[in-house]
């Protein structure tokens, strides 16, 4: 957690509710509630035809990632490579799913700002020798695809390192569509991975990550085959690292 004289933070024990802020001179923090009328323009927004990424009027504010009809269609965000695993870098968002069919979601760091489809992994894949897809060459997801295929049933942990990825990793939590989760993604200096679900640590991948290489934060909903409009709705999202 963060140290309580300097506020610095400990690797993947990033401070909790509670715990004292860590101070702005030791690490950078940065949270959007998506108020207001318009998405700060520090994010990059992509998006397939048709598709849109909008802030939604609600109580506390939300940002809605809405594809349309039609395969691989996305909507995306990312927030610039300022980040790395060696700055102990992590992520945090608050988001739901209207629907947890044919569909995609993807929340935590990749090293490009966007890839083919709007998606790091094109396959999660879980089982006996089932390795995952990645588009990505160094990413550490938390994700959702219910699609692959062997199919998993919950929020997967899944990385990338140079191109390569071990086994995914399934957290039991299975979503529900229309519910909201918290999700978050941790790196360390090591470029060590953890993925936790509600505040619950569930999934851990060591040396999941090139430690130096430079990363954005990232929030994404892809749809695979024979997929209708989707929306991935975000209440908050948050990010951090070390100054040094």
């Amino acid at each position: 957690m963060a140290n309580k004289r300097t506020g610095f933070l400990d690797g993947a024990r990033i401070w909790k509710r509670g715990d004292f802020e860590p101070s702005l001179e030791a690490a950078m923090y940065e949270q959007d509630d998506f108020l207001g009328d318009i998405l700060k323009d520090e994010w990059d927004v992509y998006v397939g035809a048709g598709c849109t990424v909008a802030i939604v009027a609600a109580l506390n504010g939300t940002v809605a990632l809405t594809t349309v009809a039609g395969d691989n269609l996305f909507a995306q965000l990312s927030h610039g490579l300022n980040f790395n695993a060696l700055r102990a870098c992590g992520i945090e968002a608050r988001l739901s799913m209207d629907v947890i069919t044919l569909a995609t979601i993807e929340m935590g760091f990749n090293d490009a700002l966007t890839e083919a489809n709007g998606r790091a992994f094109d396959d999660y894949q879980l089982g006996v020798g089932a390795i995952p897809v990645p588009v990505a060459a160094d990413a550490a997801i938390l994700g959702f695809d219910p699609t692959d295929s062997p199919l998993h049933t919950g929020f997967t942990a899944v990385n990338a390192i140079a191109g390569v990825s071990p086994l995914a990793i399934d957290t039991g939590v299975v979503p529900v569509g229309g519910t909201f989760y918290v999700l978050r993604v941790q790196l360390d200096a090591l470029g060590n991975a953890y993925y936790s679900v509600n505040g619950n640590l569930l999934a851990t991948h060591l040396l999941a990550i090139t430690p130096a290489d430079p990363l954005t934060p990232w929030l994404a909903i892809s749809n695979k085959a024979g997929a209708i409009a989707r929306i991935l709705t975000v209440d908050y999202v948050k990010f951090w690292q070390n100054r040094i």
